[in-house]
């Protein structure tokens, strides 16, 4: 198995697991506050609030129209060893731009939603 396919299943298993333990901690906290019994319950709505900020923002012209904002989100959600290996721009030019934008729409509503919960505003 070649060395860069080595490495990036690593940075993208790490990735699958940060995002893992930052899920399990926005529903502990909502556990905690006691509005949500089941933890099952709180992953759905956790899911579904995830969903909801996603697609609005991938309507928004906030995020399709502003390309520093996109690469400073990829920067964050991509594995680094592609952008050290490819650089930024490379893949900025090489996937198409609605891949990029479920990239940075998902990224960021699941980062928001896993920092500030269900109470969070998203608009």
């Amino acid at each position: 198995v070649p060395d860069f396919y080595e490495k990036y299943v690593v940075q993208v298993q790490a990735k699958i697991e940060e995002n893992a333990r930052l899920e399990f901690e926005a529903c502990w906290r909502e556990r905690e506050a006691g509005e949500v019994k089941y933890m099952a319950e709180i992953t759905d709505l956790l899911s579904k609030k995830i969903n909801q900020f996603n697609d609005m923002m991938q309507s928004s012209a906030t995020l399709r129209d502003n390309q520093r904002l996109q690469d400073l989100i990829l920067s964050k959600a991509l594995p680094p060893l592609l952008i050290e290996t490819l650089t930024l721009r490379t893949v900025v030019e090489r996937v198409p731009s609605n891949y990029l934008l479920a990239i940075c729409g998902a990224y960021f509503a699941s980062q928001y939603v896993y920092t500030y919960g269900l109470k969070g505003s998203v608009v």
